[in-house]
């Protein structure tokens, strides 16, 4: 009876540890490969170009942006907003010397994918000129 009831506890210990693994389903939603369109913080031109999104940790996406030719990485996670509770995808990456900070809200429909709608933000750049982004995924 000892020996079952260990088993039964050792397996409940390792389902546990599986699912703290595998991470926020939302996240894992996110993964791929996305159409960037945006408007950027600090030079308030439009641009174009991909992001490409990948699972790196339990609560957190590894991203890789490359806009008008120039990549960087950044680290994206989910993050409520207290005064509303709302989950948003949150994003800080740095665009030359410049840290940014990206913050998306998440739509999606049962028959869609996700697409994501954000503000840039930009240490010393008015809030008057943050930048605007719209992030679609590539289907293939």
């Amino acid at each position: 009876m000892k020996r079952i009831f260990m088993l039964v506890i050792l397996c409940l210990i390792a389902t546990a540890m599986l699912a703290e693994e595998e991470g926020d389903p939302r996240l894992m939603a996110l993964q791929g490969e996305y159409i960037a369109l945006g408007i950027a913080p600090h030079s308030l031109k439009p641009y174009k170009g991909k992001v490409i999104m990948k699972f790196l940790a339990k609560d957190t996406l590894s991203v890789i942006r490359i806009i008008n030719g120039k990549k960087s990485m950044g680290k994206g996670r989910l993050e409520k907003n207290p005064p509303s509770e709302i989950t948003e995808f949150v994003v800080n990456f740095q665009d030359g010397r410049k840290t940014v900070r990206a913050v998306y809200l998440m739509q999606s429909e049962y028959d869609n994918y996700i697409r994501l709608t954000g503000m840039l933000y930009s240490k010393g750049v008015s809030l008057e000129k943050k930048g605007l982004e719209a992030l679609f995924p590539v289907i293939n």
